[in-house]
């Protein structure tokens, strides 16, 4: 679960002369940039994920943290739905891809302890 006590960020360009390019707050999961490295992914202290343009803005914010970009571009994130039973979704562009019992299916039946997400993977990184 992400803390609410991380300090807050700011997003510069470090060229000739750098530039601060926009805050983003509180950021309280690893940032991840897309393959393009035309936006970055960072999860606030709300749960949700800001995409941040180069040029400042705000692209899009969707629900979940930990980003990371696929292979199209869109972002995939997890959200914690049920904290006593650890049961998280998967989501790509906030919309929900697999739910906690979708995420059981593919063990075998009667196989204990139940799965635990313990992260996402992209083909660049685990998050």
């Amino acid at each position: 679960m992400p803390t609410r006590d991380a300090p807050a960020a700011v997003l510069f360009e470090l060229a000739d002369r750098p530039r601060q390019i926009a805050q983003v707050g509180t950021v309280v999961a690893p940032p991840e940039w897309s393959a393009a490295g035309d936006r970055v992914a960072v999860c606030g202290a709300d749960e949700r994920t800001s995409l941040v343009t180069l040029d400042g803005g705000i692209e899009e914010v969707v629900d979940g943290c930990w980003p990371a970009f696929d292979a199209a571009g869109a972002v995939i994130t997890r959200k914690l739905i049920d904290p006593e039973a650890s049961e998280h979704v998967v989501l790509r562009d906030g919309k929900a891809v697999l739910e906690g019992d979708e995420l059981l299916r593919s063990l075998p039946l009667g196989s204990r302890p139940p799965a635990v997400v313990l992260g996402h993977t992209t083909a660049r990184s685990w998050s």
